[in-house]
């Protein structure tokens, strides 16, 4: 069982945390308690007259086994190879060796046990309890296969009562998951919302695995989560790739798997975020190599995306052939706009196709943006901003990017490199950094109303700048 080489320990732990200790070491530790529960009814079965009289003491046996199976009995003072012998059979016979071994022990000092008091049994159960033992000789001489039976027989008929022991959070793990996800400690009834859809396509495995890995269950949990009912166009999100490029951006370690805080952080932003919150997560759905930036053929192909989704063409040979491209709002709209969003009218050609629409956002960004007039384009506003650039604290909004921008020097050259990065008239070959990108996202009303956006032009028009 001793390892010499680092990288085999690794992965060797890897394997138990993950696979054979299953819902152990997760925030949740619901593997732990379906082992505590299994192991208290193996107790009562095998050995009653020591689990009654455990019981007349006060002594839980959650109070040690729970030590035990985490440990996986390394808590006690096991020498140096008996410990090697209890890993060479846990990984040649699996987890269910750990009950094994602590009934084992139990028995072999059951006499000595009933004798005890109380303060005396419990210590001697964490501390003395492999006094004498063979680890060897106990296991090889145990029934393995009958409690194989056993242990898999009690599994299946408390799992489910695990899973709906779990299915609502501590408050005080929703406050402090609240916190993680940066909503504030009062939205615990939110979180628990959450939880509940996050786990309901597949409790079982989503609990005990504490990460979502199924697409469809994925899928289904963001639809209960987001949408008020699931539609035609939730459907097509699936198939056009919208809900694959949302699956990737919350797989954070790209382990093709989402744990529950990534998820939260994504819906509290679509549910309760700020338009500034909104905008910076819909950049980084288009952002999906976390460049920095999005280019021009990422740009039509994400749009493609969401024209599929909403049953528009994806290109403009089927845009052509289809002869129509005229967007509306309807019911089957998975992401309805709100009152406070204004849309724009989209016209006919604009939204023929992702690449005549992304060619006119960038050729409007290449007229909104003209180093020669840069101080007419700015606009006042009320509060204090950090600068793009320079960071210091300025009062004005460039209108070409809809950025802060103090007016100095180092401003002029951002909004020139904003240029160069737009690439030559015509073409889509450039780059949208986020400033730029924000500015002219939102006059594409599918993107608008996925993310329920706010043009930031027309938050300046209303406070009558």
């Amino acid at each position: 069982t001793a390892c010499g080489d680092e990288e085999d320990a690794f992965w060797l732990l890897t394997r138990v945390v993950e696979d054979m200790a299953e819902g152990c070491y997760t925030r949740y530790m619901a593997g732990m308690s379906l082992y505590i529960k299994v192991f208290e009814r193996l107790l009562m079965y095998t050995l009653p007259d020591l689990s009654r009289m455990l019981e007349q003491k006060g002594v839980i046996p959650s109070s040690f086994a729970s030590q035990w199976m985490l440990c996986l009995f390394m808590s006690n003072p096991f020498k140096r190879l008996q410990a090697l012998d209890l890993w060479d059979f846990y990984f040649l016979h699996g987890p269910n060796v750990l009950f094994t071994i602590g009934i084992g022990l139990l028995r072999f000092h059951k006499e000595r046990l009933i004798r005890a008091g109380r303060d005396d049994l419990l210590d001697f159960i964490l501390h003395n309890i492999t006094e004498g033992v063979d680890i060897r000789d106990l296991l090889i001489h145990a029934d393995m296969l009958q409690m194989d039976k056993w242990v898999k027989t009690l599994q299946k008929s408390y799992e489910k009562d695990i899973v709906r022991q779990h299915s609502k959070l501590s408050f005080g793990l929703c406050e402090q998951l609240a916190r993680q996800a940066g909503i504030g400690d009062d939205k615990t009834d939110f979180v628990q919302k959450i939880w509940s859809n996050f786990l309901e396509p597949e409790p079982r495995l989503t609990l005990f695995k504490s990460v979502v890995t199924d697409l469809g269950n994925f899928s289904r949990a963001f639809c209960e989560s987001v949408l008020s009912n699931k539609n035609k166009a939730w459907d097509h999100a699936l198939i056009s790739g919208v809900v694959h490029r949302l699956f990737d951006m919350m797989d954070i370690f790209n382990c093709n798997s989402i744990r529950f805080i990534d998820f939260l952080k994504v819906i509290a932003v679509l549910k309760l975020g700020t338009n500034g919150q909104k905008m910076k997560l819909c950049f980084d759905f288009f952002d999906k190599k976390q460049r920095g930036y999005v280019s021009g053929d990422v740009l039509v192909e994400t749009l493609g995306m969401f024209h599929m989704m909403y049953g528009m063409p994806a290109s403009k040979k089927a845009a052509q052939q289809s002869g129509s491209g005229e967007y509306s709002n309807n019911s089957d709209t998975p992401f309805p706009p709100s009152s406070s969003v204004r849309h724009h009218e989209p016209s006919h050609s604009v939204l023929a196709d992702p690449e005549t629409f992304a060619l006119m956002m960038f050729e409007k960004l290449r007229k909104m943006v003209r180093p020669a007039k840069i101080e007419q384009k700015f606009i006042a506003t009320t509060t204090s901003r950090p600068c793009t650039m320079c960071k210091k604290q300025c009062k004005r909004i460039c209108k070409a990017v809809f950025a802060p921008t103090c007016g100095s020097e180092c401003c002029d050259l951002f909004i020139k490199s904003t240029k160069r990065q737009l690439g030559k008239k015509g073409s889509i070959d450039g780059q949208l950094s986020f400033e730029p990108f924000s500015a002219v996202i939102c006059t594409h009303p599918m993107v608008q109303s996925f993310f329920s956006l706010e043009d930031p032009s027309l938050v300046f028009r209303r406070k009558g700048d």
